[in-house]
């Protein structure tokens, strides 16, 4: 099943005087659309013409959308599902045998270990990346690699961001990384000190300030990491992902909630994507007991962004707390497939099912 919609191209067309219908299937994996057109007479003003046209050229430029059913399940649930499958078998399948016929291929190695990470299979992907870094040091592929690290594997971990950093040393995301991995291990004054030396190179400080403000919040050090942050939003004259930064700490503490609503608002307001700021403002709503408002805002940011696991956890509590224990519990069952540990990230706040 499909849905397939054109939005205002549609109602731009029967303005015009022509009646547009879609018909959709669904066959071995293609879609295939037939569209039909039937005019009809109708007479537009000689001063509406102009009008008229220019909304049409703008509603053509609305791309045809096709949505898989609301009950279609999640990528993790599908994932789950086809563990073992002959359909995943094939594929490892033609991956290995495009490697074994261009074993040096940097594109390949990638996507093997693309695919391999979005299997689950990350010690697979892990063997991927360091060839591609025995064929060509990258920093990106470097950061990949530690990232997909267990915690078991600090150390290599370590030595992969260093190895990122002796490349670009100004790497923001390679320093971000270091600062989780000592965070990881309370090395707080180490994490720090990290911080300190990313300004001496000349890293941008209000880059920085969250990050400091993420170290303090974990050393137990709030009204510091507040203040830290609110430094940032000053700096950066009201950066959406730090404002959205700062209303996300007030609203997991239960801080200020009436000014985390503010910040919120104000990120969903300047954010391209917002989100991020929208499942922020909607624990915002949770924690105040206005669970229809969280709702909506949780609706909206998985709307968005379908692949925003941890939303659907706490869109789920919101059901729960609100009577709708079935729907809630589904929320949270998606929640746990696409994160695994989900309920220990949020308990440490206080917010549990």
């Amino acid at each position: 099943r499909v849905l397939v919609t054109r939005g205002t191209f549609m109602e731009a067309l029967r303005n015009a005087g022509a009646d547009i219908g879609l018909a959709a299937k669904l066959e071995a994996g293609v879609v295939r659309i037939e569209e039909s057109t039937r005019s009809r007479s109708v007479e537009l003003p000689a001063s509406g013409l102009a009008d008229a046209r220019a909304e049409l050229a703008k509603a053509q430029a609305v791309p045809l959308k096709i949505s898989a059913p609301s009950d279609y399940p999640d990528r993790s649930a599908e994932l789950s599902a086809s563990k073992g499958s002959k359909a995943l078998t094939a594929l490892v399948a033609l991956y290995d045998e495009g490697i074994r016929a261009n074993p040096k291929s940097l594109a390949l190695l990638a996507d093997r270990a693309v695919f391999y990470e979005g299997i689950g299979e990350n010690a697979k992907a892990i063997a991927d990346l360091g060839a591609l870094l025995k064929l060509e040091p990258d920093v990106d592929t470097y950061l990949w690699r530690a990232r997909l690290r267990p915690d078991k594997d600090f150390a290599e971990a370590m030595v992969d961001i260093a190895a990122a950093r002796a490349l670009k040393p100004t790497s923001q995301e390679a320093l971000e990384q270091l600062v989780a991995l000592r965070v990881r291990r309370k090395e707080f004054e180490l994490a720090s000190k990290e911080i300190d030396d990313a300004i001496v190179l000349g890293l941008d400080r209000a880059v920085l300030l969250p990050l400091r403000a993420s170290i303090e919040e974990e050393a137990g050090k709030l009204d510091t990491a507040l203040a830290t942050l609110q430094s940032a939003v000053d700096l950066t004259a009201g950066n959406a992902e730090v404002l959205n930064a700062l209303c996300w700490m007030k609203a997991t503490h239960k801080r200020s909630l009436d000014t985390a609503l503010r910040d919120c608002s104000k990120a969903v307001e300047r954010w391209d994507d917002p989100s991020p700021a929208l499942d922020s403002r909607g624990v915002v709503y949770l924690q105040l007991g206005r669970y229809d408002d969280a709702i909506s805002d949780f609706d909206a940011a998985i709307k968005l962004n379908p692949d925003l696991g941890p939303t659907f956890f706490v869109r789920g509590i919101a059901k729960r707390r609100k009577g709708d224990i079935e729907a809630g519990d589904s929320d949270i069952a998606t929640a746990r497939r696409m994160v695994p540990g989900i309920d220990q990230q949020y308990a440490k706040f206080g917010i549990m099912p």
